[in-house]
């Protein structure tokens, strides 16, 4: 399984760590769009943190699963989850984000 920081090219300059929190008793997926023309998708369990790399451009589209559906339940520009304080031991828990 390629991990997510494989599959950003490395033409794009403005990549930055993000951080995610499933707050809700509910498991959701998070899809990361805008990143060359294409989207990645992680499912993150509630109480999980998610951190990951993409460009500020990008949006993390949060789906939440209810009844066995998927609803969109917030679009969230990457900038807005921008990970201020990202030590070595934090990224070796970077979660892999596949196509």
């Amino acid at each position: 399984m390629k991990s997510f920081f494989d599959s950003i090219p490395d033409t794009l300059p403005d990549c930055r760590p993000c951080f995610y929190i499933n707050a809700t008793s509910r498991t959701q997926t998070v899809l990361i769009r805008n990143i060359d023309s294409s989207s990645r998708e992680r499912v993150v369990f509630p109480g999980q943190h998610l951190v990951f790399e993409a460009p500020t451009s990008a949006l993390s589209v949060i789906l939440t699963t209810e009844r066995n559906k998927a609803i969109v339940t917030d679009i969230i520009p990457c900038r807005q989850l921008r990970a201020t304080n990202v030590s070595t031991s934090t990224k070796s828990e970077i979660l892999p984000i596949t196509q």
